[in-house]
């Protein structure tokens, strides 16, 4: 068992010293054994400059659609905080959260984190180029509009 393991580390070891040997040296440069006068010149062969009008644009990630989708979210969770308080304080219909205060402040005070975390979560998945980015804040524009559109 002894030997298994000396063996083992010896050969680790030498591979490890040819790794570093082949890393570290240089390689040597062969120098033409004739040199060739007529030769083009190395301006031909080098490739044109790209325009500006042709370099690709970056696209931008806080667009219309980005807009859109944040000012849905946002418009959706004021629409259902306000109609649930004003509910509440109707006594027409209850929290079917049992998580979420009862007050408006408490209500706005755990919505807008999440708001702020899924539209920021979109916004690094649509800076990625994924192009599922606008799932996490429909979902929640979907359940903010059915807590806007019925009251329990």
């Amino acid at each position: 068992m002894f030997d298994r393991k000396f063996r083992a580390s010896r050969v680790f070891c030498v591979t490890v010293i040819c790794l570093f040997a082949a890393v570290g040296c240089p390689a040597q440069e062969s120098t033409p054994a004739t040199v060739v006068t007529n030769a083009p010149a190395l301006e031909s062969f080098r490739l044109p400059k790209p325009s500006l009008a042709e370099t690709p644009q970056p696209r931008r990630v806080t667009d219309k659609k980005f807009f859109v989708i944040s000012a849905l979210v946002v418009g959706l969770t004021i629409s259902d905080v306000e109609r649930t308080q004003h509910c509440l304080h109707r006594g027409t219909c209850i929290e079917m959260n049992p998580m979420l205060p009862h007050s408006r402040a408490g209500m706005y005070a755990v919505n807008v984190p999440i708001n702020v975390a899924t539209l920021w979560l979109s916004y690094r998945m649509k800076s990625q180029g994924r192009r599922t980015w606008w799932i996490a804040p429909a979902l929640v524009a979907a359940g903010h509009g059915m807590g806007t559109a019925f009251r329990f």
